[in-house]
């Protein structure tokens, strides 16, 4: 089930907490310990290369082990495949005991570089990608010679014995460092942990400038640990004990532990989704621009637990296109696991299951506004001359001669923008006249020759007749349609109030149609065709799943007939005979629950999740209408969301 726009929770703080628990829980003494594959490998990438790499092979030992699993025994009966007529000699196995072959790949790989990673280290043959080239082998200066060679090999090496020897003695790291010790470091990281997420959830910047001077960082996160530690002694005292290589402030650090903290919550939000009331849960797909025009698209999930709708994020990225295939492609990588050819159609194929799409009734609107602007030659025109108002009286020579109110920007997400722009046009349509020709005469503000003629030109635009037609059409045109946007807006619009909001929208467009007295036929033309466009598109973008979306509004009915929609998406309905005691019961509850609604003044959506919360209770009771209505409000049933 997806809906394209999100109203997402953002990490909740007992997800927070539990978060920092686990991650101090994975760091002790004077390390932490991630896995590769979290820190290292992502999505076929290795973090700061900017090379595609592979991701290594799954049939080599594991990450962890403590010993090859990869030996001669292993593939003494294997027939290695030539290359050139080369291939890979099983005695190799034994000459280089930390040597591994890849039977999947016909590659060598390091056991003990893939193991223990050294900060810093870029080669990937032995790690990632596998070697090879067995002409060059055993060759001083290549191959598996040089490789053994290696500084950061040998330190590889050195770790790897240190390791066998420690758990042969049975010295880990906890037992080598004193208890007092170990807590204080603990303490140490359970603040620092804290702190990032306290920074996190307040979306506030971590990092600062650097003081070359003085070689310190000027972080809001670094600044805070500091101040910390100035008025808390225990923290103090903890920090004396810290080794001066091994304080935990670096950004590289600080970076670590938030994938950490990130890995953490988000597999909680999946345990709660697998242990939820009912098998199903809705995406929340809401896409923007940033600064740089690229979309930022996040992602969050909504479900059912303990009688209670759940809205947890799940990611945000930036992606370099928002066509369907790439949004289809983003929820399922994230989930591991807008119509006929979009993003529906793609999951649907790719899931082999009935996918219920609902795309944001107040995107809807939009789509159409700028589907109208962008085919009407004489619209778009119109509209790219309000810009270009806009840009020319926001100068600050411009604005110190215009007397007018000021004039709006039109935003490219949200076309209540142009309504707004085109007001404000309208209303100072003789100050903007009077302002542009004061730029070529008044010559105690120096105007430069563009000056001129930008306004020279934006005045003759203005002053045609078709944009001044346009402005009066555009102007009660949007203002017509616009209740509309507002109530779409609102949350306690459900579906069913939706679907005929659309259709008020059409027949009041249609009111602009008659009595036009305009004689040029490219204006009357543009005029009709702008009505025209808008009653297609709305019809078009408005029509889907209308059915199913009202049986939605009306589930707390309880009526079996307004259900039958449902069954469309394969949802399974009650006995009739349980769903009437069910409303039976609920009718009473929910007269006192409105009352309550009404007195705190609380929006509709509260007495909702109080029913389905009194159903939860009675579910033992009632499993079948109980189970029916979580599935219905796993659904985002507002028309804002």
């Amino acid at each position: 089930t997806l809906n394209d726009s999100a109203t997402c929770t953002n990490i909740k703080n007992e997800r927070c907490k539990a978060s920092s628990k686990q991650v101090l829980e994975e760091s002790t003494g004077d390390s932490i310990s991630y896995s590769n594959s979290e820190f290292g490998v992502q999505n076929g990438l290795y973090r700061g290369e900017s090379n595609t790499v592979e991701c290594a092979p799954t049939d080599i030992s594991p990450l962890d082990s403590i010993e090859r699993t990869v030996t001669t025994t292993s593939l003494e009966r294997f027939t290695f495949p030539k290359t050139n007529t080369r291939a890979f000699q099983l005695g190799w196995l034994d000459r280089f005991q930390w040597l591994e072959y890849s039977v999947s790949r016909d590659a060598a790989y390091c056991f003990v570089c893939r193991q223990f990673d050294v900060v810093g280290s870029k080669e990937l043959a032995f790690k990632v990608n596998g070697f090879s080239n067995w002409k060059r082998a055993l060759e001083k200066n290549a191959g598996f010679v040089k490789h053994e060679q290696a500084v950061t090999h040998q330190s590889a090496m050195i770790s790897w014995h240190e390791r066998k020897t420690r758990i042969a003695n049975n010295n880990g790291i906890s037992e080598l460092i004193s208890n007092t010790i170990l807590q204080k470091r603990q303490f140490y990281m359970k603040t620092m942990i804290e702190i990032l997420i306290f920074l996190i959830t307040n979306e506030v910047a971590i990092r600062g400038s650097w003081d070359i001077e003085n070689h310190k960082e000027h972080g809001v996160f670094r600044n805070l640990f500091e101040f910390e530690i100035s008025h808390n002694k225990e923290l103090r005292k903890c920090a004396e004990f810290m080794p001066k290589n091994a304080t935990y402030l670096s950004p590289d650090i600080q970076n670590e532990l938030i994938w950490t903290i990130a890995k953490i919550t988000r597999q909680q939000i999946v345990d709660d989704v697998l242990s939820a009331d009912i098998p199903y849960f809705t995406i929340l797909v809401d896409g923007t621009k940033d600064r740089t025009n690229k979309e930022i698209v996040s992602m969050a999930v909504r479900y059912v637990k303990n009688g209670q709708p759940v809205e947890s994020l799940l990611c945000s990225e930036t992606i370099t296109t928002f066509d369907a295939e790439t949004n289809a492609e983003l929820i399922l990588k994230t989930l591991k696991k807008g119509d006929h050819g979009g993003i529906q159609r793609i999951i649907q194929d790719k899931l082999g299951k009935v996918i219920l799409y609902v795309h944001c009734f107040n995107h809807r609107l939009h789509l159409v506004i700028i589907a109208v602007i962008e085919n009407i030659e004489m619209v778009r025109i119109f509209f790219d001359n309000i810009k270009l108002i806009y840009s020319f009286f926001h100068r600050a020579k411009i604005q110190s001669l215009y007397k007018g109110s000021t004039i709006l920007n039109l935003v490219v997400t949200r076309w209540a923008g142009h309504v707004g722009a085109t007001n404000v046009v309208y209303e100072n349509y003789d100050e903007i006249i009077e302002t542009l020709p004061q730029v070529k005469s008044h010559t105690s503000y120096n105007f430069d020759a563009d000056d001129i003629a930008l306004s020279t030109g934006i005045l003759s635009a203005i002053k045609k007749h078709e944009f001044v037609f346009m402005l009066e059409f555009m102007k009660t045109f949007l203002n017509t349609i616009s209740p509309a946007d507002k109530i779409l807006q609102s949350r306690d619009v459900g579906f069913r109030e939706a679907v005929p909001v659309s259709l008020i929208s059409v027949s009041r467009s249609l009111i602009c149609r008659p009595g036009l007295s305009e004689k040029s036929i490219e204006i009357r033309s543009a005029y009709f065709r702008a009505i025209d466009d808008f009653t297609s598109e709305m019809k078009r973008r408005f029509h889907d799943n209308t059915d199913i979306l009202i049986a939605i509004s009306d589930a707390n009915d309880l009526c079996y007939e307004k259900l039958k929609a449902l069954q469309k998406i394969n949802l399974k309905l009650p006995p009739k005979e349980e769903l009437l005691v069910a409303k039976t019961y609920m009718e009473r509850k929910k007269a006192a629950f409105e009352e309550e609604r009404k007195k705190n003044n609380n929006d509709g959506f509260s007495t909702r999740f109080k029913l389905l919360e009194e159903l939860y209770h009675k579910r033992d009771v009632l499993p079948e209408v109980y189970r029916f209505m979580a599935t219905v409000d796993t659904f985002g049933s507002s028309t804002s969301v």
